[in-house]
């Protein structure tokens, strides 16, 4: 067989047993009989909102920084300010943890 007939032939075959895009099928993949993919999920958003009253925008700023606190989004952003190697994170999370073990051990 020459190199031409032989390239045909694997091309057929190719086409032949990955369909038209070159992508196995579902049956070749394994996917046949698994359940059907269920709803997706959707993520609200609460917006946080504070209401200003008789022009008291120091005290409304207070009370929104509070909520933010509490909701955690203060400590992400200081998180996300700059980026951290995976490495500097894992020193991190380590020296995180060493430090509750040793308020761990002081308080029990």
């Amino acid at each position: 067989m020459d190199e031409l007939s032989r390239r045909v032939e694997k091309e057929l075959t190719f086409a032949t047993r990955f369909g038209r895009w070159g992508l196995p099928s579902a049956e070749e993949m394994g996917l046949v009989g698994l359940p059907e993919p269920t709803e997706p999920q959707v993520l609200t958003f609460n917006p946080l909102e504070v209401e200003v009253r008789e022009g008291r925008l120091d005290k409304a700023l207070r009370l929104l920084k509070k909520k933010m606190a509490a909701e955690g989004v203060l400590k992400e952003i200081k998180k996300r300010r700059r980026y951290l190697k995976p490495s500097a994170k894992r020193r991190k999370k380590q020296a995180e943890a060493a430090r509750q073990r040793r308020k761990h051990k002081r308080s029990g």
